[in-house]
Order: C-alpha cells, then structure tokens, then sequence
C-alpha cells in the first residue's frame, strides 16, 4: 500500500501534510496511481536529460539527476519517514495564503521508495463554505454535498526514484517543484558579453538594444551559449558562410566578417537558434532550413 501527502504553498514556503485514508479509499488509490505510473513510464521509456530545450514526445520523459527534491518541497522527508505522527491535511484549516499545490503518493517500487505526483489547484479542494454548490446522487435522488473534499487528478506530472525526477511538462513540474534554477536565464553582464564578443560588430548603444530585444527566452538561449563556450566554437568566417549560404535571416556582415546586430527582433531569434544549433540544413532538401527544439547530440 502506500501514503498520501498533500504539498501546499504560500509566498514564501511550502508545507505538506498526511491526507488519511480509509481502507477502500487506500485500495483504490493504490491502484489508481498504479496504474497513473504504468501510463506515465514503463521499462521502454527514454530519459532525456533536461536541458531546457528539448520537448518530449511519445514515450519520453525528461530526466534531472541528483534532484534534491526535500529542499523543494519542506517537510515531505519527515512526512514519508513517519506519516502516522504527521499532520492531517484538513483543507477548512488552510491559512488564507495557503494554497494547494499538489498531492504526493508514496509507496515502495521493490525496495526503492518511489514518490508519484499530481499538480492540483484551489478548485480541487471542496472546503464546506462551498459545500452546497455541489452535488451528489444517491439512490437517483440528488442531494447535496455537506462536507469537505478533494478532487483526485487523472494523471501524474512527475515521479521520484532513486535520485531521479522524471516529468514530461517542464512548466507543470515548475508549478509544484520550482525548477526555476534549473531553466535560468542569462544576466545582463553575460548577454553584453556575448553581444560585444569577437563574432558581433560593436554596436553602439548596447544596452538600450538589449532592452529593445532580448526578452526572456532569449536570454536562456544566452546562458546556454555562455555555458557551453560556444563563442570560443564559431568561427566567424563559418557563420556568414553559413548565413549566406541558406539566407535564413537579414543580417550585414562588416569587413571583418562581424555579424551586425540585427534590427529585426525575429532575426536575432533565429541568430542566436544558429548559435544554439537548433537551425540546420534539411539532409533531404538543401534548400529548406529546418527549426528544432532541441540540439541533443544522439548517442
């Protein structure tokens, strides 16, 4: 069998607590998220180690090693060591910036502890002030609901084994872990730095041109390129070969061969995806660019 926990949050921390269980409730749960688990990975299941950029498809899950999930998500350690002394979940208790983030089940997969999760909302929570909004039959005659409850979700967002946190929805798994150092975007030193390195003509008015261009997703682009030294890589004769070759986008090249800075905000998007090696030649026709949404190396 196994234990429920319900993770709540408000602005500053998280908390989690025991949500109990009858013995058909524990039953049914059990195979309930059983069989959540079998939908959401099986022994045939590709890991993908999340980088930020690619998108699962089909029977893969992203992967982050080593999560150090109990710094995530407060008090669930004590929680799973020992659920009988833990707090109940009872959602007519919830301060008023206490909000329900989602429910953890916790259960043993052979001697490993696995940890299964669901991203839920206020609106799963049926607290009594809201009791005679709904309703129930019993015996073909409506009646109404006069205690608190809680909606189960249909499918998992994540699950945690052996060190592992697999999810397939990077902003769903956010919602409830936050992963946000996991995805972090490039600072302003380092986007200058990139912008004014020996591939870029100098420009001008730098910083007002970053704050015109360069939005957010960009700047996790950057923070790639930054961390993988790609413009130690590029050569800059290679790169207006390239751009030339394909005319993907409308950029000017100086003498030197020095990529001007593109007005056009779009440019500097399929700019950086060059960079990014995330914009190739189609193998099938030489005259078609294609996007991708990853540049995973295949092993």
């Amino acid at each position: 069998m196994g234990n429920l926990f319900a993770v709540t949050r408000d602005d500053e921390s998280s908390k989690t607590y025991r949500v109990m269980l009858d013995a058909r409730s524990q039953v049914e749960l059990a195979r309930l998220f059983d069989e959540q688990i079998s939908e959401f990975y099986d022994s045939d299941t590709q890991k993908i180690t999340y980088d930020g950029r690619y998108k699962v498809s089909g029977n893969e899950v992203l992967v982050i090693a080593d999560f150090a999930l109990f710094e995530h998500i407060e008090e669930l350690q004590e929680a799973i060591e020992n659920p009988g002394a833990h707090k109940k979940f009872d959602p007519s208790e919830l301060e008023d910036d206490e909000r329900l983030v989602g429910l953890c089940w916790s259960c043993l997969n052979g001697d490993e502890q696995q940890l299964s999760f669901q991203v839920l909302n206020s609106s799963h929570v049926l607290k009594d002030k809201r009791a005679g909004l709904f309703y129930l039959f019993k015996e073909k005659v409506l009646e109404p609901l006069l205690n608190s409850g809680l909606e189960i979700g249909a499918k998992l967002v994540a699950v945690y084994e052996g060190g592992e946190l697999m999810f397939k929805s990077y902003y769903m798994a956010n919602r409830l872990f936050g992963l946000e150092e996991q995805n972090y975007a490039a600072t302003q030193k380092q986007v200058e730095e990139l912008l004014s390195c020996d591939l870029f003509e100098e420009y001008d008015d730098l910083e007002n041109y970053i704050k015109e261009n360069v939005d957010k997703p960009m700047r996790r682009v950057i923070a790639r390129l930054v961390k993988n030294e790609v413009t130690q890589l590029v050569k800059k004769d290679g790169l207006k070969m390239f751009c030339e070759e394909y005319d993907v986008l409308n950029v000017d090249f100086s003498k030197e061969n020095k990529v001007r800075l593109p007005d056009d905000k779009a440019d500097l998007k399929i700019l950086l995806g060059i960079l990014d090696d995330r914009v190739y030649a189609s193998f099938t026709d030489e005259s078609r660019v294609m996007v991708s949404n990853s540049s995973r190396p295949l092993e």
